[in-house]
């Protein structure tokens, strides 16, 4: 009877996991479908990996056979019998756990000492930087007091930012967040410096305010390369150039003549 018992039960429990396979492919494909769609959860790092799959179907197999073959060589109307026939069962429905809380437990012991001196790293490192990005910071917003026409908003709303105040309690994202345009207006302001403007031609071109008499060198610092470039020679034999940006009748036309702007039109 026990014998019979255990056989239905094996059979019932194949057709099981082939539908749990066929339910885990039509689940895994419509979790596909909707991948674009859910917030994404990064697997936990404590999960079994292949190998650790491969061994708990190993040692799950080889437990439920080996109580088979154990009640087996008891006859069927003794004590033995009947416990091997209830630990077969066991280990048909149960036998994979224990060897999956065994690597459970082992992933855990292992990677969280790994995971918590990951994160002891990235805080070190992010303090390192923080520590690398401060006086940077401060340095170039002393720099850019000569420059009252410099107006940066260092808050993603345009609020007012007090680095004196804020600096020590700053987080890594605020510094880098501030950090990126002020390197690139202090670098913008460096390479005008160098080709010698002075505060009032700097200002000029970092405000996009065009002025006559300005030369084509400061035209494309202000307003990069343009569109297009006509030439012509006049009576006098100087050189007339018009830059456009964009197209005549709806862009910017800026006309020069020996390097000196003398007319545009500013759309």
């Amino acid at each position: 009877m026990s014998s019979n018992l255990l056989g239905s039960m094996v059979r019932g429990f194949g057709f099981t996991l082939g539908r749990s396979a066929a339910t885990s492919l039509l689940n895994g494909l419509s979790r596909q479908s909707r991948e674009s769609y859910d917030t994404y959860t990064p697997p936990s790092p404590y999960r079994t990996g292949g190998i650790q799959k491969l061994f708990i179907l190993g040692g799950w197999l080889w437990s439920f056979i080996y109580t088979i073959n154990r009640y087996t060589t008891y006859p069927k109307d003794s004590s033995e019998y009947d416990f091997w026939v209830g630990m077969g069962l066991f280990c048909m429905i149960l036998g994979w756990l224990p060897i999956w809380i065994f690597f459970r437990t082992y992933n855990y012991i292992t990677i969280s000492s790994k995971i918590k001196k990951l994160e002891n790293d990235e805080m070190i490192l992010n303090e390192k930087k923080k520590n690398n990005l401060r006086p940077l910071i401060g340095q170039m917003l002393k720099d850019l007091k000569s420059y009252p026409f410099i107006n940066l908003n260092l808050t993603s709303d345009g609020s007012d930012y007090n680095w004196e105040e804020h600096q020590n309690t700053a987080t890594l994202e605020q510094m880098e967040r501030i950090y990126a345009p002020l390197y690139s207006v202090t670098k913008t302001l460096k390479e005008y410096k160098e080709k010698g403007y002075d505060d009032d031609t700097i200002c000029n071109i970092y405000n996009e305010e065009l002025w006559l008499g300005m030369t084509e060198q400061h035209m494309k610092d202000m307003k990069g390369e343009p569109t297009k470039t006509e030439k012509e020679t006049l009576r006098d034999g100087s050189i007339r150039t018009k830059h456009i940006y964009g197209n005549k009748t709806s862009g910017d036309v800026l006309v020069f003549e020996n390097d000196k702007l003398v007319s545009f039109k500013d759309r």
